[in-house]
């Protein structure tokens, strides 16, 4: 067939159309997603610009962690008991698939009421211990089998003498850790891209994007410290504590009022604080720094549960064995340790500070801290309430610090609140009223300071 010019040319008219017509769809199909993603970026999350320097694992995730590794434990722990217990601890399972620490820790009690004391011990144990984002963090994301095993080893760090643990469920058995591990991994849902959440690396404005100083700003040659320029309200709260916040029966992991340390305030341990106090000891912490003075937190916040396995762990020492188990006993311990439902460390407002010893403080680096301490704690909120020199209560101990605008509150509804007949559960608690445990210990501080 022979085309003419004429039909020639209207042919490649047409086919340029067409090309030119598909180019035209192409390019606005690509602005058109280019548009989507641009409002994809504007209405999504920033990006942080920052470098990420590692991974660590988020809350929600550790919770799960913790719930299948105490199920775990148990699915090991009763896998050889009587059919009867086998069917309770399926109910218990079958109630918490994947539920908080706590609700598992409820039901099972509620279900095993009163057998399995040990297996209900090293459950309580285990929440108390915890798991935190703090005590992991990776160059790159890790792989579960990493996670859980540094899961279980920093949960199997807690040796307790008077409760059981997760030390000593895998003490007593070699095989079991390995089953433990066999059961989580099975048991537990592995979605890398939920778990991990980056660490940026901390970013400092340099020297000269800093604003300069006024002309009558105070320098460093005229006096030797510049006050931080944050102010606390070191007015006594109004707040009314409850009973089980006074005598220590509490969960810090939980309690919305009680914060998790950072690991660089404190030696390298889990350390929870009352809010109001964390952010005080903070600000106190770093301003000594900058004096070259290190504020490190080795003791906080302890309840009733932590108490009571010190008191219970002195009790049967062989160092006070030699005293008769009556006020002798009682006397001798409570020299530097106080009676479970007493303690100060309840509330959350005691920090003890570097060492549990005198004479650390009396040269060295101890010295410095406790001078600093006896010159600027009381700015932060902070004072000492086992001086020398008191007539009753406690030995000195020049490492206990308090943060007095809670501490003297709870202090005044402590005496309004709690009796002699709630001071009970340990061995040594009915000498408690003829020690004058209250009026002697309790009560037996140096005063506060004047503001």
């Amino acid at each position: 067939m022979k085309w003419t010019k004429f039909q020639l040319i209207i042919i490649t008219l047409l086919f340029s159309t067409l090309f030119l017509a598909c180019q035209g769809n192409k390019t606005d199909g690509n602005d058109s997603d280019q548009q989507s993603a641009d409002a994809s970026t504007s209405e999504g999350d920033q990006i942080d610009p920052r470098p990420i320097v590692g991974y660590t694992v988020n809350q929600d995730i550790l919770n799960q962690i913790l719930t299948s590794i105490m199920i775990g434990m148990n699915e090991v722990s009763l896998s050889t008991v009587s059919e009867e217990a086998q069917a309770q601890w399926e109910n218990v399972r079958a109630m918490c698939g994947a539920c908080s620490p706590e609700d598992f820790q409820t039901a099972f009690n509620n279900e095993f009421q009163e057998a399995f004391a040990l297996n209900r011990q090293a459950n309580a144990n285990m929440i108390e211990v915890g798991l935190s984002p703090n005590l992991f963090s990776y160059e790159d994301q890790a792989d579960f089998s990493t996670l859980l095993n540094d899961a279980i080893d920093y949960l199997g760090r807690n040796r307790n003498q008077a409760t059981y643990t997760l030390y000593k469920f895998l003490q007593r058995d070699e095989s079991r850790r390995g089953a433990v591990i066999e059961f989580v991994e099975k048991d537990f849902v592995w979605d890398a891209s939920t778990m991990f959440e980056p660490i940026y690396e901390e970013i400092t404005l340099e020297e000269e994007e800093l604003p300069s100083p006024p002309d009558t700003f105070t320098t460093v040659d005229t006096v030797p410290e510049i006050a931080n320029t944050i102010t606390l309200d070191l007015s006594p709260v109004s707040t009314a504590f409850a009973l089980d916040a006074l005598i220590g029966q509490v969960n810090y992991t939980s309690d919305t009022n009680f914060v998790l340390l950072d690991r660089s305030y404190t030696d390298a341990r889990n350390h929870y604080l009352h809010k109001d106090a964390a952010e005080a000891f903070i600000l106190m912490a770093n301003d000594a720094a900058s004096s070259d003075i290190e504020l490190v937190a080795k003791s906080c916040a302890r309840n009733f549960s932590k108490q009571l396995s010190i008191w219970d762990n002195k009790w049967q020492r062989e160092d006070f064995m030699e005293f008769e188990a009556g006020p002798e006993r009682c006397l001798a311990i409570l020299q530097y340790s106080s009676m479970p439902g007493t303690s100060r460390h309840h509330w959350g407002t005691e920090i003890d500070i570097h060492s549990f010893n005198n004479e650390s403080f009396e040269q060295g680096p101890g010295k410095a801290i406790y001078d600093w301490l006896t010159l600027h704690a009381a700015d932060y909120g902070f004072f000492q309430p086992y001086t020398a020199g008191r007539d009753k209560g406690y030995e000195e101990e020049k490492w206990h610090w308090s943060y007095y605008p809670i501490s003297g509150p709870m202090l005044e509804q402590y005496n309004a609140q709690v009796n002699y007949t709630m001071i009970n559960g340990f061995s040594g608690s009915e000498f408690a009223s003829s020690i004058g445990i209250i009026e002697n210990y309790v009560n037996g501080i140096a005063p506060l300071p004047v503001p």
